[in-house]
């Protein structure tokens, strides 16, 4: 069996004819569907979709969207945290230690560089990559039944279950899954249900299917098919594929992408993100692979494991802590240099926004001019700061090994705080609910190209070009 295979999920923007054709070794034709690669690799685009209300600093301006994603992350990891506490404070601070490591990521990935495999091509289909235009959410199409149905999900590596609309669920978004009309469906008759803390949820039964994305299948992969979810539960995706561990499954079932690599699908067991903003062209999800063409040096770190047998809940990685440089041009005492202590890392491109203790984000605001705590309406742990300094905010790094990761300005803004407010809530939030752990969404990961490697876990950060 061979170590690794791919598959190219290019999430761009609107013009798909400039994306890049990676080669396709291998195919046979699946069953009423589109040929489906044994060995290769696939492109899907995505455009930018929906609205918005716009500000003239072009960011987020719905309060309860933001309240949702915190409803929504914190029903997420609330499990996992309970079975990660125990040994969170264990590795939280250990700065210096030799749990921080780096690797050569070609040496890694080099059979399948996507840059370097352009001989080929393949159908594609269009992406969408939006939540209420701000580029929160990654998503694209995947075929499901037999004869293939299309439907969209969002791709997040903070969650593992596979969640799709059924046919049955009036309140749901569609494009709707209808098992009547698949051949090869089976129904466990055991139920899935998602509450979170705004109770919102969906509920439904965990079913058997043939999945596939761009081309790339798993013949019977169980997942959550639902009947009944709460308005905008979804929105604007109508369902999620998770791209985590077994171990963080509610389903207890195999991931999609698990089901990959156990099949040998895989010429390189690993997926990245490369997310640009703004609704710019060229955003991509490659699965199987990496594309030199988006960055420029890699450093890995090892995912942090808690399970008994040592497989990991989540994409975690050990962070040296968060740090703020004021502008070079301001000398003030209070706008020096500021490092947090150390924390665990997830990195969850289900999330938009960017999760610390409360503790750090209060000494994160203490540094910015003129911040102060934001409205009510936002939550505890939110906080504001003058529109016009969004050019001028200084520099917001997180640290891993002994490499600075900087975010940049405009992913730190979410927007006004109320309509004509002067003031903008920042993209970093206080919330106590994961002690030592942070959360870095796609606030963070738009700024990096990101590669998730499955066999050995680690994660590579690389500057996004």
């Amino acid at each position: 069996m061979r170590s690794a295979t791919i598959i190219l999920v290019l999430l761009s923007s609107i013009l798909a004819s400039a994306s890049p054709t990676p080669a396709l070794p291998e195919t046979a034709s699946g069953n009423d569907g589109p040929e489906i690669a044994k060995r290769g690799a696939s492109v899907v685009h995505f455009r930018r979709g929906g609205s918005r209300s716009t500000t003239a600093h072009g960011a987020l301006t719905n309060v309860h969207l933001a309240q949702m994603e915190r409803a929504r992350i914190r029903w997420k990891w609330r499990s996992t945290v309970k079975g990660r506490s125990s040994k969170v404070a264990q590795v939280a601070h250990k700065v210096g230690s030799n749990i921080f490591f780096k690797r050569n990521a070609r040496e890694m990935v080099r059979p399948f560089d996507i840059k370097e495999k352009r001989d080929g091509s393949q159908g594609t289909d269009p992406m969408i990559s939006d939540w209420e235009g701000f580029d929160n959410s990654y998503s694209g199409k995947i075929s499901v039944g037999t004869p293939y149905q299309e439907t969209t999900v969002q791709f997040d590596t903070g969650s593992s279950d596979l969640v799709l609309p059924a046919s049955s669920c009036a309140s749901c978004i569609g494009p709707l899954f209808d098992p009547s009309k698949s051949s090869t469906f089976e129904d466990s008759e055991i139920p899935y249900s998602i509450t979170y803390e705004d109770d919102s949820g969906a509920s439904g039964v965990l079913v058997t299917d043939r999945v596939a994305v761009a081309g790339l299948e798993v013949p019977q992969q169980t997942f959550a098919a639902v009947s009944s979810e709460t308005e905008g539960f979804a929105d604007p995706y109508a369902g999620i594929l998770g791209l985590g561990f077994l171990p963080n499954a509610a389903s207890n079932s195999t991931p999609f992408f698990a089901n990959l690599v156990e099949a040998g699908s895989l010429f390189s067991n690993v997926f990245s993100f490369y997310m640009t903003r703004g609704g710019v062209e060229g955003s991509e999800l490659c699965l199987g692979c990496v594309n030199s063409g988006k960055f420029t040096g890699v450093g890995f770190y090892p995912v942090v494991t808690f399970t008994d047998d040592g497989r990991p809940f989540d994409w975690d990685i050990q962070s040296t802590g968060m740090s703020y440089e004021g502008p070079p041009h301001n000398t003030s005492r209070r706008h020096k240099a500021w490092k947090s202590e150390g924390f665990l890392a997830t990195i969850d491109s289900g999330t938009t926004f960017i999760y610390v203790s409360k503790k750090i984000a209060k000494a994160l605001y203490d540094q910015i001019p003129n911040s102060r705590a934001a409205s009510e309406d936002w939550g505890e742990g939110s906080y504001a700061f003058p529109c016009d300094s969004v050019g001028d905010i200084g520099t917001i790094s997180f640290g891993f090994g002994n490499e600075q990761y900087a975010i940049d300005p405009r992913d730190f803004n979410a927007g006004p705080e109320s309509d004509g407010s002067e003031y903008c809530v920042g993209g970093i939030f206080g919330d106590d609910l994961w002690e030592g752990i942070a959360i870095l969404g796609d606030a963070f990961m738009k700024n990096w190209y990101s590669v998730f490697e499955y066999t050995t876990p680690a994660i590579g950060f690389a500057k996004a070009i």
